[in-house]
């Protein structure tokens, strides 16, 4: 096991707002943790215990004490919906992760190799790609594990949503942002010997690969297109607020995120931002609620970026270094190695599926590429159904959004509009069964944003088990606690 003191200043910190300012200082500095991907204080062998799961278990261990402390009455809990349901699909994935592994055991699933030991070799034209019998192994544990802790990541952001307003939650988003853009404009400066001090995480860092001689940016994540992702989110959530209430801020924040993704010259980055407008798009056609202000925006955007475009075609060599970029990104991205695993990965996914009897074969026991296609060969059908349940209550405005103040509107079309991105981007690249941080953080400002749902567990007679019922209720106004 190795330690790494310079990855534990982020930590320290965390500690020092709690005790000095509080819990919400405290989770505005782990908030910076977010797009710091491969800072590990903790590596031991291929695990690696990354900077934000200190940060984020610091702030919660305290938030599930003072709930300890406090907690209501026996037989009286109510939990969100949305918490309630994520809830549901932790304790599927754990049910599946030990039990189906041995069950199914013996049918072959699909991997990625670099020695193949105990494999059958899945096909000679692409490497290091191998099909073993299905057996219980740590990826189990581990990948079950990370979907618990995004889950609880969710629980306490939304709780600080609901306690200190969605606006508490929006700057969480800004500070992550800073820091993400800010490593990715240091990287383009040339300052990655430096920012390579402080990438910690045993696995492997893409910090040198680029395409036709240009660097791609990665800033403090592994690799261009884990950067594209998460960057393609902050850009869509800025742009999208941008447009409903305009702002300097907001359209600084949107352009830099926009210059820092493209220069990681990276297929998810422009699948993201692809995204953003398309989701932008149909929903002010489909809703027809573009406000003469964003219409005015929209207008003024569009000309001048076309003009703009159109003079850098004329005047420099840009016209011809797209037309390479799109053939090595795009039209050759199938034939290249990567496409060729990600279509393997994704038909082996089908075929577990069609073996398992359609639930999966365990958290954690099956390599694919895509969101869907990894929940499908991992966690089956009934997992896939609550994820994308999951996905449309995050996206979902409704009664609940009626009757909100125009920036609470403002607030929930940007977070879900970066929700959307992330489901368009993470659908096509994702590759564990973890949705992810951010999906957590967009959506629980987008739950913040409208009226809760609540599931209420009550028990009027706590000695008799029988006596203890379900049932929902929808509350009318946004709960402050």
């Amino acid at each position: 096991m190795s330690l790494y003191p310079i990855a534990m200043l982020l930590p320290l910190l965390t500690l020092v707002a709690l005790f000095t300012r509080g819990l919400r200082a405290a989770l505005l500095v782990s908030a910076a943790a977010l797009p710091l991907r491969t800072v590990a204080p903790i590596v031991a062998g291929s695990m690696n215990v990354l900077v934000e799961h200190i940060c984020f278990s610091i702030v919660f261990s305290v938030l599930f004490y003072q709930w300890l402390r406090h907690r209501p009455g026996a037989g009286r809990m109510k939990v969100e919906l949305e918490t309630f349901l994520l809830s549901a699909i932790c304790g599927y994935a754990v049910v599946s992760a030990f039990i189906f592994p041995r069950i199914f055991n013996g049918i072959m699933v699909f991997s990625v190799s670099n020695s193949g030991i105990g494999g059958v070799k899945y096909s000679n034209n692409i490497r290091g790609t191998f099909l073993y019998e299905l057996t219980p192994t740590s990826g189990n544990v581990s990948q079950t594990a990370f979907l618990i802790f995004s889950t609880l990541v969710f629980v306490l952001l939304l709780s600080f949503g609901r306690r200190y307003g969605y606006q508490f939650l929006h700057r969480i988003v800004c500070i992550a942002g800073i820091v993400h853009i800010g490593f990715g404009m240091a990287d383009i400066l040339g300052f990655d010997s430096l920012i390579g001090l402080m990438r910690t995480a045993s696995y492997k860092i893409n910090d040198s690969h680029n395409v036709m001689g240009f660097d791609r940016t990665i800033g403090m994540m592994s690799e261009a297109s884990r950067y594209g992702i998460f960057g393609g989110a902050i850009f869509a959530y800025f742009f999208a607020l941008w447009l409903i209430q305009g702002g300097r801020n907001e359209g600084r924040f949107a352009a830099l995120a926009l210059f820092t993704d493209l220069s990681s010259l990276s297929t998810s980055a422009f699948v993201s931002i692809g995204g953003t407008f398309f989701l932008i798009a149909a929903r002010f056609l489909l809703t027809g609620k573009l406000r003469r202000g964003s219409a005015q925006r929209t207008i003024w955007l569009v000309g001048v970026g076309v003009i703009g475009f159109g003079i850098l075609l004329v005047t420099t060599p840009l016209g011809s270094v797209l037309a390479s970029a799109t053939d090595a990104l795009v039209f050759n991205k199938v034939d290249s190695e990567s496409g060729l695993i990600r279509a393997a990965t994704s038909y082996q996914s089908l075929l577990t599926l069609r073996e398992t009897w359609f639930l999966g074969a365990g958290s954690g026991s099956v390599v694919s590429n895509g969101l869907v296609l990894v929940w499908l060969g991992n966690i089956g059908v009934p997992g896939a159904v609550m994820f994308l349940t999951l996905f449309w209550l995050f996206m979902r405005g409704g009664p609940r959004l009626r009757g909100q103040s125009s920036e609470a509107y403002a607030q929930w079309f940007a977070a879900t509009t970066a929700v959307g991105t992330l489901f368009i981007s993470e659908g096509v690249s994702r590759t564990i069964l973890d949705p992810g941080l951010s999906i957590m953080l967009y959506g629980a400002l987008a739950v913040a944003a409208r009226r809760p749902i609540f599931v209420r567990f009550s028990s009027p007679d706590t000695g008799s088990l029988s006596g203890r019922r379900y049932h929902l209720y929808a509350r009318n106004a946004l709960r402050r606690s």
